[in-house]
């Protein structure tokens, strides 16, 4: 399926979020969603 971040939308997620009337998702929260510690990173390299 298309990457969760790199293919991340910003106009579509700002419409997404105005259509549902939602207050806190926006295109910055859904890509931190995605966002790994180091130790999580350094694991998945080896």
């Amino acid at each position: 399926g298309p990457h969760p971040v790199k293919n991340c939308d910003r106009d579509r997620a700002a419409q997404f979020a105005k259509e549902h009337n939602l207050r806190y998702y926006n295109a910055d929260v859904h890509q931190a969603a995605f966002c790994l510690p180091t130790y999580v990173r350094q694991m998945l390299d080896n």
